[in-house]
């Protein structure tokens, strides 16, 4: 027997803007219209919980919980009790119900705004669960048509993740995304050690770059951590742009990106504030995303600290790595959090703010009995070489981020920005640290980013100690890789003239050709006997 019972009940928009309600299987009422003081009265009592959440009132909380709670169940319940026999079956069997709330229109387009979406179907079981001290059902809101069904097995035995995080200097406050990207690396080591797991990390946060990710390899889920915002036009995530700064996308954009990627993720998880909050007839991100065609979403309803958001995504991953349908890890998220908040003196009932929506209720799940993930290379050693001599990461390069962006605008901008001081010109850039901390790779990294934008960019690499013979190397490998300029090629070979004089010849030759020289491995120019005075 299965550990749950499932039921359906539809909340259909018809063309005239009435709302009928219709159990898939008796009991219940068919085709019944929802009143439209009905409506009204479930509009205020969920726009009162909202503002209890927002002025973090805990009593309000949980008092307008429970009104909400209370007339969802009336309003699926009705004079046959359809709710309460379903719960009722269920713990006379001992099992768990899963209640899937399904959002139809004929206007596909209209389910990104149904009034289902603002209803806040995760509070239906509130008041049970005060009364029982754990909740008697789940509850999972579904737009579009799709029938109960199996879930879909995946085809590895594994959950491929991509993580990317994102905070613009010029957003506030400024998120930790590095220590993000170590907490969930440290939450999934158990499956990641048996190959139930593997996380990738994008290493910036543009939306540019979570494409480029996303053609390449397959994913099962796409976690996105960063701000989120309401504004005049619908919500956004505050992604950054190729300097680190501001860059608002919409739902459309990263849908467009996630149609376009090598496999649709199915499961997106957006652990933003207020992400799947419906503000007035404005819909959410994560409806937006569910509409457009992605299976499942996860958002936030109200702003969210991140240890909670940390909480909730480790215990989902660990879940379906475990096997288990994004339905019934949500259960097992939720439960974590209200447990844990439970133990706080001042608790944020955060639980009750963690959102699932869904294309197909059924959702996916691992094989647990299947191979596990295969090996392959760590992308972090998996190297190429920029000149001759200078290693720099090839893929995967992930952490410091803001140098990588500082140094860009240096190299295509010619401009330095300081925190403090802001935007001022500068001529170049030292960057000075303990041998093997990744100086080269970060330098690589900026420049490979820089090409994108100016693709005429021409590198030259000098490596180690800088004299004559070396000088003409790099300038004559530049040359080579630049696909050849026979110019160029004749103002080097110029034998009679010093390298310093020919150098000069070839930097007036290329006049209006941006050019960036790398001094790499410069520590084996100073002496070492030098006293290093401060400001020099």
């Amino acid at each position: 027997m299965s550990r749950s019972l499932s039921a359906m009940v539809d909340l259909r928009l018809d063309p005239g803007g009435a709302l009928i309600l219709s159990w898939t299987e008796a009991p219940g009422p068919r085709n019944k219209a929802v009143r439209p003081e009905e409506i009204a009265h479930l509009r205020r009592l969920t726009e009162a919980v909202s503002l209890a959440e927002g002025q973090r009132r805990s009593v309000a909380i949980l008092e307008t919980r429970a009104a909400l709670s209370a007339a969802l169940v009336e309003l699926l319940d009705g004079p046959e009790r359809a709710l309460a026999q379903r719960i009722a079956r269920a713990d006379a069997e001992r099992r768990r119900l899963d209640l899937v709330v399904r959002a139809r229109s004929d206007d596909r387009g209209a389910l990104r705004a149904h009034p289902a979406t603002w209803m806040r179907w995760e509070l239906l079981p509130f008041a049970e669960t005060r009364r029982r001290g754990a909740p008697p059902l789940t509850v999972v809101l579904q737009l579009g048509p799709q029938d109960l069904g199996a879930p879909r097995l995946l085809e590895s035995g594994g959950l491929r993740i991509a993580f990317m995080a994102f905070s613009p200097h010029d957003a506030r406050p400024e998120l930790d995304f590095e220590r993000e990207e170590e907490e969930l690396l440290a939450a999934l080591a158990p499956l990641a050690e048996r190959r139930r797991a593997r996380l990738r990390v994008v290493e910036g946060g543009t939306l540019e770059e979570l494409r480029d990710v996303l053609l390449l390899e397959r994913f099962d889920v796409l976690h996105l951590s960063g701000h989120g915002v309401q504004t005049p036009d619908g919500p956004r995530l505050v992604l950054e742009d190729a300097f680190g700064a501001r860059c608002d996308v919409e739902p459309a954009e990263l849908i467009e990106v996630l149609e376009r990627a090598k496999v649709m993720p199915e499961l997106v998880m957006v652990s933003c504030c207020n992400s799947a909050e419906v503000r007035g007839s404005v819909a959410s991100f994560a409806a937006e995303l569910v509409a457009g065609g992605v299976p499942n979403v996860v958002g936030w309803t109200r702003p969210v600290g991140d240890g909670l958001a940390m909480v909730a995504a480790s215990v989902l991953y660990e879940q379906i790595g475990a096997g288990k349908t994004p339905v019934e890890a949500m259960y097992r998220a939720r439960e974590q959090i209200r447990r844990e908040e439970e133990r706080t003196p001042a608790p944020a009932h955060a639980w009750g703010t963690l959102h699932l929506v869904s294309g197909s209720a059924a959702g996916f799940r691992i094989e647990d009995r299947a191979e596990p993930l295969s090996e392959r290379v760590d992308r972090d050693e998996v190297y190429r070489f920029l000149g001759s001599r200078m290693r720099v990461l090839k893929t995967g390069f992930v952490g410091r981020r803001r140098l990588v962006q500082r140094l860009l605008r240096v190299v295509v901008r010619g401009q330095d920005l300081e925190p403090k001081s802001g935007a001022r010109d500068v001529a170049g850039a030292c960057v000075f640290g303990m041998k093997g901390v990744g100086k080269s790779c970060v330098v690589g990294r900026a420049i490979e980013r820089a090409k994108q934008h100016t693709p005429e960019l021409g590198v030259v690499v000098v490596h180690g100690a800088i004299d004559e013979r070396a000088v003409l190397d790099a300038f004559q490998e530049a040359v080579a890789v630049g696909g050849g300029d026979a110019t160029a090629e004749k103002l080097l070979a110029r034998a009679e003239e010093r390298v310093f004089q020919r150098v000069r010849r070839l930097m007036e030759h290329w006049r209006r050709r941006p050019i960036v020289i790398v001094l790499d491995d410069f520590e084996q120019n100073l002496d070492r006997g030098t006293r290093v005075v401060p400001g020099w």
